[in-house]
């Protein structure tokens, strides 16, 4: 129930590293900075309205509504859980959308829902033809070592959920999106992406207007 001299939560109760980069929106509802390059967008969301996740304590059924999410826009999970944010429970998903370019759109984002709202801390990131050959190198590399192998339609074992293999709509995670080969690919939109949301993670800031809010109880 909510208290009558409980102060709603805006948008400025999260501060967020962003990084020097330039403020492109700033509105009650949603903070925006673009970097340099214009290739990656980092948002804070503020909904005041009742989350609309099913839950934020079981990562299979989290994992399913981000991916039915995904689907409906030809898309696909590379990463979704359950996290602990500063003591909040959160859900942190890396989702994969295809471009008309044939180039990929990650959205990485962080979740953190309240009994009657919920913030979004969301990274937008473009992959560029520059520097697709991430997906190149590391096929070239499995075909070689035949962890996957050259079929009529494609490549096998090459592309998969990351958590239920039966899934075969949408465009799957592949495997030169597993995080052992960000080291080898530092620039990629990916790898920038789990970069840049570690640090948010480690440096986000809670003003106290958040600290008293109910938690979310599904």
């Amino acid at each position: 129930m909510r208290l009558f001299n409980r102060k709603r939560p805006t948008i400025n109760d999260i501060s967020i590293p962003y990084f020097d980069w330039e403020l492109n929106l700033n509105t009650k509802k949603e903070k925006q900075w673009l970097n340099p390059k214009q290739t990656i967008a980092l948002s804070i969301l503020y909904f005041d309205v009742d989350p609309d996740i099913p839950t934020i304590k079981n990562e299979n059924l989290i994992r399913a509504f981000y991916r039915e999410m995904a689907i409906k826009s030809n898309g696909g999970l590379v990463e979704c859980d359950l996290i602990k944010i500063k003591s909040f429970s959160a859900a942190k998903t890396i989702v994969k959308i295809p471009q008309q370019d044939n180039g990929t759109t990650y959205i990485t984002s962080i979740t953190i829902p309240f009994n009657s709202a919920s913030f979004v801390i969301r990274l937008v990131a473009n992959e560029t033809v520059n520097i697709k050959n991430r997906e190149e190198f590391v096929k070239r590399k499995l075909l070689r070592n035949k962890i996957i192998t050259l079929q009529k339609k494609g490549y096998g074992n090459w592309e998969s959920d990351p958590y239920q293999k039966d899934i075969s709509q949408g465009t799957l995670m592949n495997k030169s999106e597993e995080v052992i080969y960000d080291s080898r690919f530092p620039l990629h939109p990916l790898t920038q992406s789990r970069k840049l949301i570690t640090t948010i993670e480690n440096e986000i800031v809670f003003n106290d207007t958040i600290l008293n809010l109910t938690s979310f109880k599904k």
